[in-house]
């Protein structure tokens, strides 16, 4: 059997008697014990146990008298308070990273008494078994060997700290002696994280499990067990002053009590919460993440850190967000037109101080090319950028950014293009047979010195179209019907011929009168 004891400002009192039937859901309302409206800074719920001895019951002749104790699904409430876990669905005490699985790391408690089957016992009192199911279940089994320096599956926690079990009982172990038991002959009534032994577990981290007040060996024996971390607190925020004018920051909160798996979020009324894109845990004490705080709201921001298990702590005015005047972007749209790269994006406001900067780069992660200072406004809002130096086949990367005249940069936006393969192509002209213009297009692989020349069907050059020395893409020229004088030309068959670099095409056209 056991009880249920609360303790406020030093006081304990029993709120309720609990027997070990092992039924689990176990709901305590707390409003007689704690006082109206908030809850007290801090209070402690405890579960003694008062248990019958027991022992081995493999004989089936000197069965338990009682079932395990079990306090599982448990529901607090009442007085400001307001929380529940269920024990076998949550690590209570220690670091799991599988989460979708109870615990496999447990401690038994039982008290052996030198009756019946084990009559032979070389001592008495609480035993205290240290259980990890997963090495049970492996290929390890519970063997440790004589060195005592492999992980086991099942090892009794020897109240004299001595590990002789642990030991070859050839050399300086036993099979046991009146020091393993609790209080054993040490007098050890108390198994924690700072005892020793101690609670930690394989993994040498430290628990919240506790076994304390042992009592005197005998066949009724009392302990009180906790398991189960406290909740969260929250001591200090870094960087506690962050200009809005940023995109990312790093944020580091300590404190003790973040459980792995803990998230945390700022909050301000009238503003959406600030949550961060990671969270990285790095111990009991420290969390870590990745804000993102461009164009926030002013002002302070109060910190809410929360465990997994639902329990949370807040940090008024944790950060203060200074507003500065800066460029926001509404949209932005990045497309391949005609071989060219176009970025057109459009910005809420912008200030005199600030100037738009395009740059671009062969990958995402940089080095980075600055493109251009000023694209083109379209109206007060709106703006367009034109990369008319792309080469066909390749991936571009491209970042707007803001600065100001103080020095300081942003980043906007990010947008990435692909600039389709061409091959060198001289289409037919359109219309053919024509009166008095066409148009001839071409698409030209790569950046290259051209001429579009018109011929007669002698072979004598008529009119040079166009010439130059154009990037690849796509391009149309238009000939009017008139040679290189200006003076129209007669009905008849001509040949027209695009050269670029190293490479020739020719096509036939038909001016009709």
């Amino acid at each position: 059997m056991g009880q249920a004891c609360i303790e406020v400002d030093g006081v304990e009192t029993v709120i309720t008697d609990l027997t070990g039937n092992g039924a689990g859901a176990t709901n305590i309302d707390l409003t007689p014990y704690l006082t109206a409206g908030p809850a007290p800074s801090s209070y402690t719920l405890r579960f003694c146990v008062v248990s019958d001895f027991a022992w081995s019951d493999e004989d089936g002749k000197h069965d338990t008298q009682c079932g395990a104790l079990v306090i599982d699904n448990l529901t607090v409430t009442g007085g400001g308070v307001s929380y529940a876990t269920g024990f076998e669905a949550s690590t209570d005490g220690w670091h799991q990273d599988d989460r979708n699985n109870p615990a496999t790391e447990y401690w038994l408690v039982e008290n052996r008494q030198p009756v019946g089957f084990d009559t032979n016992l070389p001592g008495s009192g609480l035993l205290i078994w240290h259980v990890d199911e997963e090495v049970l279940r492996s290929a390890l089994g519970n063997s440790g060997g004589s060195s005592g320096n492999t992980v086991r599956g099942l090892v009794l926690e020897e109240a004299d700290g001595l590990g002789h079990l642990l030991q070859d009982p050839g050399t300086t172990g036993n099979e046991g002696d009146d020091g393993d038991p609790w209080p054993g002959s040490t007098g050890n009534t108390a198994f924690d994280t700072s005892t020793s032994p101690n609670s930690s577990d394989n993994s040498q981290y430290p628990t919240n499990i506790v076994v304390s007040g042992i009592g005197p060996s005998g066949q009724t024996m009392s302990a009180f067990l906790r398991a189960g971390d406290p909740g969260p607190a929250t001591v200090s925020v870094s960087p506690g002053v962050i200009n809005n004018d940023l995109t990312t920051v790093s944020m580091e909160i300590t404190g003790s009590g973040f459980r792995h798996g803990a998230m945390f979020r700022f909050v301000k009324n009238g503003e959406p919460d600030l949550e961060p894109s990671t969270v990285r845990w790095r111990d009991d004490q420290t969390l870590f993440g990745e804000v993102y705080v461009y164009s926030r709201g002013g002002g302070a921001w109060d910190l809410i850190v929360e465990n997994p298990d639902g329990q949370r702590s807040i940090l008024h005015g944790a950060i203060t967000i200074v507003e500065l005047v800066a460029a926001q972007l509404v949209s932005a749209m990045i497309r391949v037109v005609d071989g060219d790269v176009e970025l057109v994006f459009e910005l809420l406001e912008t200030h005199q101080d600030e100037t738009l900067v395009v740059s671009r780069s062969g990958s995402e992660t940089g080095p980075w090319i600055e493109m251009s200072k000023a694209p083109v406004a379209l109206d007060d809002h709106r703006f367009r950028f034109v990369d008319d130096t792309v080469e066909p086949g390749h991936s571009y990367h491209y970042r707007l950014e803001v600065q100001s005249n103080g020095g300081s940069v942003r980043e906007l936006y990010r947008g990435s293009a692909v600039i389709p393969e061409v091959e060198f192509v001289l289409e037919q002209n359109h219309p053919n047979p024509f009166n008095p213009t066409t148009s001839i297009r071409f698409h030209l692989p790569q950046r290259a010195d051209m001429v579009l020349e018109v011929f007669d069907i002698t072979g004598a050059r008529v009119a040079v179209v166009a010439e130059g020395r154009l990037p690849a893409g796509l391009y149309t020229r238009i000939w009017n019907g008139r040679d290189g004088s200006g003076v129209p030309v007669g009905s008849g068959v001509y040949i027209y011929r695009l050269r670029a670099g190293n490479r020739v095409e020719s096509r036939k056209m038909i001016l009709l009168k």
